[in-house]
Formats: structure tokens, C-alpha cells, sequence
């Protein structure tokens, strides 16, 4: 699962760079497949997706890859499957977060914000636009160009950055 698509209903957090739905339900469409999950209580839980999300940390699965994640104001250290993970993230105010570094000695940078999703993470290149309830476009990894739309949860906005940060890499960057 390299790229995995949330969908719900809209609601742009005032204070927060991210667009961010209403509801708690993650919808995953890759390749027509759909795959749900709900956040609730710090846990992001569907088939395919168990996520514990903390201040501190990132524990859990995504399709068959374990996740391992500590986080600190600024930084993501850990595993996401086999691959090494090293991150920072800094906020541009109040329209982006940028995260650089390295996934599986792959570099990842990406720019999210209100406007849109892009960047790399590991061997995807991503360009996603501001579109109805969400994101939408395209991202592009040796696998061929595909479509995507995405849209985070709601209770994401009530986490730090980094928290933020390591969600969306790690679906984003799952195997």
C-alpha cells in the first residue's frame, strides 16, 4: 500500500495549516479498493490501518508494516516497516508544515498545507490540490502515475506538528 486516500467531510481548522475533515472516518481508495477506519480516542483503526496516535509517539500497522515512531517538537525517528525513518518538521506559520529528511535512505520533502500536498516521500512524487472536501490529484512512484484524493481527520488538528507530520508521512510512505 504506497499511498492510501482519507476521505470524510470538510472543515478547515482555523489555527492549523492542514485542511481537516468534520467527522473521524478515514476512507482509504487505492487502486478501487476501499478500505475505512475511524479515529477515535488517539487511535486510527480500520482492516488495514491500526494506528495509536500519541504527542510523543506513533505505534501501529499500516497494511502489513509495522510502525514505530518517536516524535519529539520537531523531529520523527524511528521505523516504518523495515525502513529507517529521520524527519524534521518545522511549521511555516500558519499556511504549511515541512517535512524533510530521509525514509529507507529515501529522501522525503513535502509541503502541506491549506493549498495543497507536494513533494516526495521516499520513491512517490506528490501534487496534490485543494479540491471539493479535500485534496486532490496525482502522485507518481516507479509504479506508474495514479489519481488520489485525501482528507484528514479531525481530531489530527488537536495533535503537535510533528504528530501531524508523522500520520501523514506514514500514510502517505507505507510499502
Amino acid at each position: 500500500m504506497r499511498a492510501l486516500v482519507l476521505a470524510s467531510v470538510l472543515f478547515a481548522a482555523p489555527d492549523g495549516p492542514l485542511r481537516l475533515a468534520s467527522e473521524d472516518v478515514l476512507v482509504i481508495r487505492i487502486h478501487g479498493r476501499i478500505i475505512e477506519a475511524r479515529m477515535e480516542d488517539g487511535t486510527l483503526a480500520g482492516p488495514d490501518v491500526r494506528l495509536r496516535v500519541g504527542e510523543r509517539s506513533l505505534r501501529g500497522q499500516v497494511g502489513s508494516a509495522p510502525v514505530s515512531l518517536d516524535l519529539d517538537r520537531e523531529h520523527l525517528v524511528g521505523f516504518l516497516g523495515r525502513d529507517a525513518v529521520r524527519l524534521e518538521v518545522t511549521r511555516d506559520g500558519t499556511t504549511a508544515l515541512d517535512v524533510e529528511g530521509s525514509l529507507g535512505g529515501n529522501r522525503v520533502a513535502l509541503r502541506a498545507g491549506r493549498d495543497g500536498i507536494t513533494g516526495r516521500v521516499a520513491d512517490c512524487r506528490f501534487e496534490l490540490l485543494p479540491h471539493r472536501e479535500g485534496y486532490a490529484g496525482s502522485y507518481l512512484c516507479a509504479s506508474g502515475l495514479n489519481t488520489m484524493w485525501l482528507e484528514l481527520p479531525a481530531s489530527l488538528g488537536a495533535l503537535p506538528h510533528s504528530a501531524q507530520a508523522a500520520v501523514l508521512v506514514t500514510i502517505l510512505g507505507a510499502p
